[in-house]
Formats: structure tokens, C-alpha cells, sequence
């Protein structure tokens, strides 16, 4: 049987500290990217902050097939309509909110 259903959190927490809880609860599998703003650009930056990517990458694939993502509602609110197109192709991706 095929599994068509993942898991994802939605918290009000830091995301750091979400993105901890969603790894020790096994949400996440893979490392986690935090979408984040540096420098008057977002990028997305890895938990321990080695590892940054362009917003939009190259190819959607080169974020979703390594990394599972997290999102905060700061982002959603203060730039979803800006963001619609790439949250709607990564969508699958976020597991944590």
C-alpha cells in the first residue's frame, strides 16, 4: 500500500526550535532549510547555518529531493503574494510550519 500522506508541523514556536522537535518526533528526514531574510534577500539557510541556497534555485528538485523545508508565518504574512509561485511548487516539501 502506498503511503500518500506526510507529516508536517505547525507551531508558534522559533523556528529553530520547531525545526528540533519536528527531527527528534521524526517529522523531518532529511537535513532542514529555514527560509530567511539576509541582507535584504531571502535565502534558504540550513539549521546550523553551513549551508545557504537561492530562493529560487536552479531546479525545484535540487531543494526537495535533499532538504525538507520550514516556513514561519511571519514569511506567509508579510510576503505571500510575492511568494505564491515557488511556495505553490514546494508545497510538498515544508514540514514545518
Amino acid at each position: 500500500m502506498i503511503n500518500l500522506y506526510q507529516v508536517a508541523m505547525i507551531t508558534g514556536d522559533n523556528p529553530l526550535t520547531a525545526c528540533h522537535v519536528a527531527k527528534e518526533l521524526k517529522f523531518t528526514q532529511k537535513p532542514t532549510l529555514v527560509l530567511v531574510e539576509e541582507g535584504g534577500e531571502w535565502v534558504w539557510e540550513s539549521i546550523d547555518q553551513s549551508k545557504r541556497l537561492p530562493l529560487v534555485p536552479d531546479h525545484y528538485t535540487d531543494l526537495t529531493s535533499k532538504f525538507d523545508l520550514c516556513l514561519t508565518g511571519e514569511v506567509i504574512l508579510l510576503h505571500i503574494d510575492s511568494m505564491r509561485a515557488i511556495c505553490s511548487k514546494l508545497l510538498k516539501s515544508f514540514r514545518v510550519w
